[in-house]
Parts: C-alpha cells; structure tokens; sequence
C-alpha cells in the first residue's frame, strides 16, 4: 500500500481511484425512475433473460439419507445434534429381537465419541449412567443432553471415576420429568455447568490431545491408510484394534505389552523363582506407586492390578492360569480356547452302526440324574427271563462316536480337553455343547451303545455282551424321586450338611426336559427299579469283599451364580458390574446308589468284553496296588473300612498309608485290577460326552462290532505262540498308538479334574471367605478351632472347622499361648484370621488359647479331601 494524504489520489495497480469526501447534505445527482441501483436493476435484468430453478441451501440438520452443511457454517458449541437410534420393539412374536442399540452396555463413567449432525470436530461425552429411563451425557463442549440410546464409535470404560462425576450429576434434574421436557431444558441451557463439569472437561480435553499427538505423529500413515490396509478387489473388514495394529508403530502399543507381561509374571507365573525376569514385574508394580501399603511387590499384587485396571474379572480364578491343558487357551473372563475354528457339525457323518443297530420297542430306559445335569451319558433298563432269579440289566450309553470318525477335526477338538471342565463360571464341555444336546444327549429315537449283563439275585455276573441300539422309551427322573419310587433310605455314616452361602440363597435351575415323578409310575416299572437296585447292592457286596472302599469322604464344593453380574469387552479390557453368589455345601451321596452301581458293572462289562477279543483300550488300574495285593485288602478290611462305615473319619496317619500301598490310578492298554473298586479290571465307557478316554472306548468297540457282523465270529486278537490272533487293523487305534496318547490323555485329565475338583473349588471357597471377612458380606464365626496337622520349624499347618480350610499358625502368631517347640500334631488352639490369599490359596491365623493337647481328647484329624485317585468320579 502507498502513502496518501486528504485530497490526494494514489494507484494501486493499474486502477486509478480518486479519493472523495462524503457530505451528507450535499445534494445527489438524479436518476431515472427504476434506476435508482442500476446494479441491482442489471442483476434483475440477467435474471429475467438468463431463468434458473432455485436451490436451497443444505440443511445443517439434515434427514436420515440427505446431506448436511458442515462445511460453510462456521462451527459453535450450538450446532450439535447427536443422532439417536429409534425404538424398536422389545419382542417379535415370543422372541426378543437382536437389539443394536449401541448404548445397550455403556455404564456410568464411559467415554464415548459420538456422531453429530452440526459438527466437523469429534465429539466427546462421558456418560452419566441411566437416570429415570434416559441416558444423560455430558460433552465436551460442556453441554448436558439425554436420550433413550445413542450411536458411538468407540467406547472408554471406566474413563471417569464417580468422585469425577458428582458435581455434574447432582445438577441434573431430580424429577422424573418427560423427554420432551428434557429437551426442553437442554435447549434453555439449564443443567451442570461448565465450572461443575471442570474435572470432566479437562480429562477429556486430555485425552483429545493425546489423540491428536498419534494422529500428527503418524498422520502420513494414517492418511493413505488404503495403501497400507486395502484389498484392490476385495472388501476387507477389520476391528479398530486389527487396523491400529496394521498402521501405528509399536511403541503406541507398549500400556498393553506390559499388561501381557504382568499376566505372564503374575496370572500364567511362567518364570521361575530365580528368574531375572522376577524383577521386571516387581518394577513395573513399583512404578505404578499404588502398592506401596501392600503385601509385597509380588505376583499376587499384579494379579490385583489385573483386576482392577479390568485386564481380568474381578472374581477371575487364578487356577484358571496356573492349572493349564496343553494346546489350550484361555480366555480372560471366558471360557477355553481351542485352536480348532472350523465348523465342526460339517464333520457329522450318518450313522456308521446304522446297519447292525436295533430299536428297543419294548424297552423303558430310565435316565436318573441331577435335575440340572446338562448332558444325558446313560441310562439304565432291566429285562425279566424266565428264570426268576435271573435278569438282564442294560446300561444304554450315549453313542456320539458313530456321528463322526476318531480322526475327524471334532475328535482332535474333544482330545484336547479330554474330561469336561465344570468348574463354577467356567463351564466347558468337551464336546460342543449345541452337538451335545441337538444330536449325541440321550433321548427317545436316539442311538446309544448297550452294556449288558446276565446276573443272578446274589450279584454273580453269568453272561456278558454289547450291541447297538436306539431308544424308544424314556423316562427321566432325579436320584431322589427315584429313591422315593422304591422308598429307599441311602445311609451316610458322615454327619456333615453344613451349607453356607454369601448373598441370598441360590435358585436351581433346572435343564428343559420333562421329568417324571414317582406317582407318574406304573407298578411295573417300580418293580424294575426295586429289582435293579436290589441286583447293584447284591453285585457292590461282591467288589465291597474284595476290600472296594465302601464310601468315599464328603468334601466341600461351590457353586457359583453369575445372574446378578455383567460383564462386558471394550478395547481389550472388562468392565465388571455386581458380584457372584457363591454357595458352599458338602458333596452328598446322591438318593440312590442305583445308577453308581450299574454304571460300575458297565464299565467292568466293556473292559472284560474288549480283553477276551484283545481290543486294546484305557484300562484304568492301580498297578502298585498289584504289587501289594495281600497288604491292600488286609488293610482296607481291618483298618480304614471300618472307620469309613462307622462315620470317623480317618485321621492323616491312616491316609497316609492306605495310599502307600495304592499308589496312583493308571490308566494303560494292559488290564489290571482296581482295588479301590474292588474290580478285576475296569474301563470308563458310560461318559462319552465329558471324557475323551470313554469316546476311545466306544470306537474301538463299534469298529469290532461292525467288523464281527462283517466276518461272522467274534474276533480274537490274542496271540500266542502257537495261534496267530485276528488281524486288528481295522481298528481306529493301535496298541502303539494309544501306548503313545495314554500319557499326554491322562495329563489333561489330571489337570481337567484338579481345576474342577481341588484349585478352581478351593479359590471360590476361599473368594467367599475374603468378602465375607472383610467386606461383611456373609456370617462368619468371630474365631475358629484349628487342628494341627503338620508342623515346620517356623509355622504350624492345621484345619480349621470351617469346611475343613487348612490355615497357618505362624510362630510368631502364636501369642504367647503355647511355644512353637511344645506345639504336637493333634493339638487344636482357638484362632481367628489375620490374611486370606485367594491368589495363594493360603489362610493365616493367630492363636487366641489352647483348647485340645494331642492324646488328651483327640477326636481324629480331618482331611480335606480323600487322597485316592477314584473320589473324583471314578465310575
């Protein structure tokens, strides 16, 4: 621009301009009538010769499927309409519909980013949580609006504490007041408050800016995404979290590294105890500086930590971790992972037995279970001969392994988790579940393997075979109505019934099946019941002779009701609401032993059937037992059956050698004898729907079956010097081949079982016990008795009288009650808890005074659990 004064002309380019004082009063020049703008009268010229059609300018607010103007505008905190999803029906017909509403799991404290029609910018908003039926939101804008449910693009769990919210909330209206009326009062500005929402604003203008710093660090990646990303002649979806892997760099990545470490170091404990990685995750503990009043920078802090950054449930088990199947994964919060994807129902095959299988017309099969058992494995039926005294009882199994080959992908599934897993929250079959009770769970018209055997009034076995059939009748009924039908009393020696639970009391839940009551029976088939209960005591008489334990201890176990929880994934992370309730009882023998009984002579059945023909199969046995055969029964007979029948419960010495001349269960292609239950040899085939070994058991024996049928005679697989036996290589397994599965199958099965029986149930007790102790949330005694059990030169090992916990008495907790020298095996003090470690199933006590010295009134030791292998179902 050039200089200029008052009066002066000056040039800019190559226009002349002369400058001119205005007068007001100076009289105007005139102009025609019309002429007065002569640009505006050009303008209405060149319209009237040059017609257009009129466009409206775009809505900045438009409809569902039109275009809006965001782009002319400019942008204020007045021009945000959030879109919110319609209100669809609940229900269709009896069915409730699929709802998408995307606000359906936002709790209170969540960050969300939401779509608005007025506005180029995200917007941000935490939700408020659901007052009197409408979500309330506050923005980042600082504004408050409401609605029935909205659509966002992502979710932040947890991103505002209450403490964070209250000043916003107690401003919102208190009333229960209409929407029309919320809107209303969003419109007038009414509600929280910029300076009440602070704390609110200013953590997500934190987080805004944070975001922004990825996005201008990476915005070269991030802006020709589709080079990186995308297909030229496919669509290809992805999730946020695939995408962000596929184009931010690893270091954006890290917070969740080192949550995997921690889950390695504290829920997995994959390191050693000399390890130096150790102290990688007591650091990073420390660097967190949250931990510093607790027990130690030890793996049971981070598996805290875990928990409360909601990496895992609040109520996760740690044996879920620890206890672990080869081939497996776990999912946290969830159930298993197996690696197998495909869809396994493609792999059904017809019927392979459907050739050699027979109806059963005539035959009424009693399925006898748990009301809430959630796969049918067997059932049992009787047939009347012509001699009195001799009758034929038919244990007909489930028949899955006709449905599909022992090579199939459904097969290496059900192998890698080879017994099902029913600790409480965790549930997982071994088979698919929705197979399970469409296809292989018994039921009328359903196929099922039959076990059968020949047996006199005083339990002798005479005659023994195995064929296939299906089943036409079906009655199913609970072991208690069963009992009632024949008016059996089953005694239990064992007095325990404690039953404990935190929270109110559990409601049973029964599975969808018509079940039968006793007076819903005919005579008839109370006769049956009568007759084969009466035959399956006559027969467990015979193995209780050759020293069978006649009763296996009651043992605490848990249940656990998740109906009052919700559980929800957002960004790799759980956000948890409400607790489970958590039930305790002793194991109880069921109301008839009926079932027990005739799945035992089953199993003998198949095991004796497989042997004469030289099938090879899972024998289980007891091989060190073997060896001390005479010592054994002698024992058993004279020392610890006794007390088991008398109701005492054998103390730790008693225990202790009774499973040194058992040893361990077994399981081998070699047949052997099984002292415990008093069987010549024995092999699980009545649960194929929860135990792999029993699936193997049944190929074998349908392959013979159908080759039997083939060749006309019964195979013989027995080879001796001088007869050859029967080729055996139409069987799906080799005695090599099982030789090499045997060991890595009863790991599993091991480990299947210890989570379900042992570690999984003692973390729930012990779950229970911590929030009833330290969060009032249950009844417990103010002090407890503790029995010595064991003793260390630095801490005292005993069982307390509640559902027989063990706990440590710490010298030092002692109290001056007794010395640590003076302290015996047997002794029982008054204590109460001063720690309870869920994570290392450990209790801690003092002692308050003596109660009991050993061998002045020692009643016998408790012990938590039977140590012999079979307690845990054997049959």
């Amino acid at each position: 621009m050039l200089p200029q004064a008052s009066g002066m002309s000056y040039e800019l380019a190559t226009v002349r301009h002369e400058k001119k004082r205005y007068n007001p009063v100076e009289e105007q020049p005139a102009v025609e009538e019309g002429s007065r703008d002569p640009i505006r009268s050009r303008l209405r010229k060149w319209q009237d010769e040059n017609p257009t059609q009129a466009e409206a300018m775009l809505s900045d607010f438009a409809d569902q499927g039109e275009l809006n103007n965001n782009i002319t505008r400019p942008q204020n905190v007045g021009m945000v309409q959030i879109d919110v999803d319609d209100s669809s029906p609940l229900f269709a017909g009896d069915e409730l519909v699929d709802l998408r509403s995307a606000d359906a799991m936002l709790g209170a404290g969540d960050l969300v980013e939401l779509y608005s029609e007025g506005t180029r910018r995200p917007l941000l908003a935490i939700c408020l949580g659901r007052i009197h039926g409408y979500e309330h939101f506050y923005t980042t804008s600082g504004k408050w609006f409401s609605a029935a449910s909205v659509k966002t693009l992502f979710v932040v769990n947890n991103f505002a504490t209450p403490d964070d919210m209250k000043a916003v909330i107690e401003a919102l209206p208190t009333a229960t007041v209409s929407i029309e009326e919320l809107n209303i009062l969003q419109d007038l500005g009414e509600g929280p408050s910029q300076s009440a929402g602070a704390e609110l604003l200013r953590k997500m203008l934190q987080f805004a800016q944070k975001a922004e710093a990825v996005y201008q660090a990476n915005a070269g990646t991030l802006d020709a995404s589709s080079s990186f990303i995308g297909n030229p002649t496919e669509h290809r979806y992805l999730t946020l979290h695939e995408i962000t892997d596929l184009l931010l760099p690893d270091t954006t990545k890290h917070d969740i590294e080192i949550l995997q470490f921690v889950e390695l170091w504290a829920s997995y404990q994959k390191f050693p105890q000399y390890s130096s990685l150790q102290t990688i995750g007591s650091a990073i503990l420390r660097a967190i500086d949250r931990y510093q009043e607790g027990q130690g920078y030890l793996p049971s802090t981070g598996w805290t930590f875990l928990q409360e950054v909601g990496w895992i449930p609040p109520w996760e088990i740690p044996a879920r971790y620890t206890v672990r199947l080869p081939g497996v994964g776990i999912k946290r919060g969830g159930s298993y992972v197996r690696p197998l994807t495909d869809v396994l129902d493609k792999h059904l095959k017809p019927d392979m037995l459907a050739r050699i299988r027979e109806p059963l017309s005539n035959t009424t099969a009693y399925c006898i279970d748990d009301i809430t058992a959630r796969e049918i494995d067997d059932a049992v039926s009787l047939e009347r001969t012509s001699n009195p005294e001799e009758y034929w009882i038919h244990v007909h199994v489930a028949d899955p392994a006709s449905s599909f080959g022992a090579d199939s992908p459904l097969a290496q599934y059900a192998e890698l988790l080879p017994e099902a897993i029913y600790l409480p929250g965790h549930l997982e079959s071994m088979l698919p579940e929705d197979l399970i009770h469409a296809q292989f769970s018994l039921a009328s018209d359903r196929p099922c393997l039959t076990f059968s055997a020949l047996v006199n009034s005083a339990g002798v076995v005479l005659e023994e075979k195995v064929a296939s059939h299906t089943l036409k009748n079906v009655v199913y009924m609970t072991y208690e109505d069963a009992a009632s039908a024949i008016g059996e009393v089953r005694e239990n020696p064992f007095a325990e019934d404690a039953r404990w639970s935190l929270g109110v009391s559990q409601v049973v839940k029964p599975v969808n099946r018509k079940m039968t009551r006793p007076d819903e029976l005919t005579e008839d088939q109370k006769d049956d019941l009568s007759i084969l209960s009466k035959l399956g005591k006559a027969i467990q008489a015979g193995r209780l002779e050759k020293g069978a334990t006649p009763i296996f201890l009651p043992r605490p176990t848990a249940t656990v009701d998740f109906d009052g929880v919700q559980q929800k994934e957002s960004g790799g992370f759980i956000a948890a609401s409400g607790d489970p309730l958590i039930h305790i009882q002793y194991s109880r023998p069921s109301g008839t032993d009926l079932v027990e009984n005739a799945m035992k002579l089953a199993n003998e059945v198949a095991a004796r059937w497989c042997y004469e023909r030289g099938i090879p199969i899972p024998y289980r046995t007891q091989p060190h037992a073997s060896r001390n055969a005479a010592l054994v029964q002698q024992y058993a007979r004279d020392v610890l059956n006794p007390m088991l029948n008398s109701g005492v419960r054998p103390n730790e010495q008693v225990w202790r050698q009774m499973q040194s001349l058992l040893g361990i269960d077994e399981v081998s292609t070699t047949p052997g004898q099984h002292f415990t239950l008093g069987s010549d040899m024995y092999a699980k085939a009545t649960s194929p729907l929860r135990r792999f070994g029993d699936l193997i058991v049944h190929w074998q024996i349908e392959a013979t079956l159908l080759e039997e049928k083939k060749l006309g005679h019964k195979i013989n697989g027995k080879t001796s010097r001088k007869v050859p036996g029967d080729d055996l290589s139409f069987l799906p397994f080799s005695r090599e081949r099982l030789d090499r599965m045997l060991p890595m199958m009863r790991l599993r099965e091991k480990q299947a079982r210890n989570l379900t029986n042992i570690d999984g149930t003692d973390q729930w007790i012990l779950q229970a016990l911590v929030r009833a102790w330290r969060f009032n949330e249950g009844t417990l005694p103010e002090t407890f008795k503790l029995t010595v059990t064991h003793l260390s030169r630095t801490r005292i090992m005993g069982r307390l009288d509640w559902f027989e916990r063990s706990a440590i008495l710490k010298h030092e907790a002692l109290n001056d009650v007794a010395l640590g020298a003076d302290v015996r095996v047997g002794d029982v003090f008054e204590v109460r808890l001063t720690n309870v470690s869920v994570f290392a199933k450990r209790i801690f006590v003092e002692a308050l005074r003596l109660l009991e010295k050993a061998g002045v009134k020692n009643q016998g030791l408790e012990s938590a659990q039977a140590p012999l292998d079979a307690h845990a179902g054997a049959i």
